[in-house]
């Protein structure tokens, strides 16, 4: 008696499994679950947009605060590597681009449509205090 329930319920719901594991796998096959971009957001600043290269770095950054930031450096980790010192004023709910001439890294050998994962490092002045942020991207190499 007990094997027959095991049997009934095996080929009742069994089916629902098989289909639940092909979707699953058909979606994990077409990179469904795998980021291709991803522009980072913190408490302060977000991401608005960005520019990659082998040799060029840009971000356009808003400044999410009630109060006027000064931005005074930003520094890129990971695939791609970078620093620049600044002085940009930027008030409340504007935004700013920050560009980088000068990177190296795994960005160096990527050809179009690579991806990359980038920290960028951000230091900023707000009134007389000094802070800084992280902003963790997942980008494409741009032309």
């Amino acid at each position: 008696m007990e094997k027959e329930k095991l049997l009934e319920y095996v080929i009742i719901y069994g089916w629902v499994l098989v289909i639940f594991f092909i979707i699953v796998s058909v979606l994990l096959y077409y990179g469904f679950f795998t980021p291709t971009e991803q522009l980072g957001e913190g408490p302060t600043f977000k991401t608005i947009g960005y520019k990659l290269n082998n040799t060029y770095f840009a971000i356009v950054v808003e400044n999410k605060l009630l109060s006027t930031v000064t931005l005074k450096e930003i520094a890129l980790f990971g695939d791609v590597v970078g620093e620049n010192t600044l002085e940009i004023e930027l008030a409340p709910n504007k935004s700013a681009t920050i560009s980088l001439e000068k990177i190296s890294g795994k960005i160096s050998n990527a050809k179009i449509g690579d991806i990359m994962n980038v920290d960028v490092f951000l230091k900023y002045k707000i009134d007389s205090a000094e802070a800084n942020e992280t902003l963790k991207l997942v980008v494409k190499t741009t032309p």
